[in-house]
């Protein structure tokens, strides 16, 4: 079970928490990441996109993370919608990530 999971249940969605943890530094890869794929994924929101798309795009942190965000971000974009200036701005191979996350039928 993750921290998220810990901190809210199974049937609740606490957005603004799932950002503090996604970027809390003293929270482990593992619960960072969950915070980034299980949770951020839950809302869909322009605010969830705005959070990951700012991770994928921060070079300090780590690589593996990042790629989670970006598969999370792609995942959003395929149900909401591609944002075209967000995507420009993500570097390789996090670009590729999104990308492979978005169906052809929704592009």
């Amino acid at each position: 079970m993750s921290l998220v999971q810990r901190l809210f249940g199974l049937g609740r969605y606490d957005e603004a928490a799932c950002i503090r943890i996604l970027f809390d530094r003293t929270q482990s890869l593992a619960e960072r990441g969950a915070a980034a794929a299980e949770s951020l994924y839950t809302g869909q929101t322009p605010t969830a996109a705005a959070a990951l798309l700012r991770l994928i795009l921060d070079e300090t942190e780590d690589s593996l993370l990042r790629e989670e965000a970006a598969t999370t971000l792609g995942a959003i974009y395929n149900i909401v919608g591609i944002d075209q200036q967000a995507l420009e701005k993500i570097p390789s191979p996090y670009h590729e990530e999104v990308l492979s996350e978005i169906s052809t039928k929704g592009a």
